[in-house]
């Protein structure tokens, strides 16, 4: 299966847990595409022109949006691994949800009006949040933490799916047994 990794950290903070991550997939057999939002330049603010165009036709007009898009419509797996501050994501991923979720990419209007996922690609994501200070203590002795955000994301990665697709919201280190065995379980591996 094709998976997108998605690093929510500040360049270079988070090898831990991505490292890990990515080396689970790897030992299942999955294609890994690691894809870093502070390396790929993405911003945690829209810009006046992206919020104009955001109720468009055309709503990603930036590179790293674009980029991020394009990203998301390879993968039929999509894991995002970012700190937990303050109580809940950075703006950064925040920020990445907003500009990729779009219309026309992550969903559509059908006839009737209702709104349908359009990510029909997608088979499972896994929100995974690490507490900040776990990242400064190696992450795996502080307590878990929940945030708000997490069981969010992953659920609206579920509405702008297929409905078939099995995403869940887990916190590390506490999780990180929990994720490992959820991502065991991802079927199809390389292709």
């Amino acid at each position: 299966m094709r998976v997108l990794v998605v690093d929510g950290f500040e360049a270079g903070r988070g090898a831990a847990p991505i490292d890990q991550v990515t080396g689970w997939l790897r030992d299942g057999g999955h294609d890994v595409h690691p894809f870093s939002l502070a390396e790929g330049g993405f911003d945690a603010c829209m810009t006046a022109a992206e919020r104009e165009a955001y109720h468009t036709d055309e709503p990603l007009i930036t590179p790293e949006a674009r980029a991020a898009a394009d990203a998301v419509l390879a993968a039929e797996a999509v894991v995002i691994c970012y700190p937990i501050v303050h109580g809940t994501a950075p703006a950064r991923v925040k920020s990445w949800q907003e500009r990729v979720f779009v219309l026309g990419l992550a969903f559509r209007f059908a006839p009737s009006g209702r709104i349908t996922g359009a990510l029909d690609h997608l088979h499972r994501a896994l929100v995974l949040g690490v507490a900040d200070d776990q990242i400064a203590t190696g992450w795996r002795q502080a307590p878990d933490r929940r945030n708000a955000f997490g069981p969010c994301l992953a659920r609206s990665f579920w509405l702008s799916s297929n409905r078939t697709c099995r995403s869940r919201y887990l916190t590390m280190p506490s999780g990180s047994d929990r994720a490992r065995r959820q991502i065991s379980r991802w079927p199809g591996g390389a292709r």
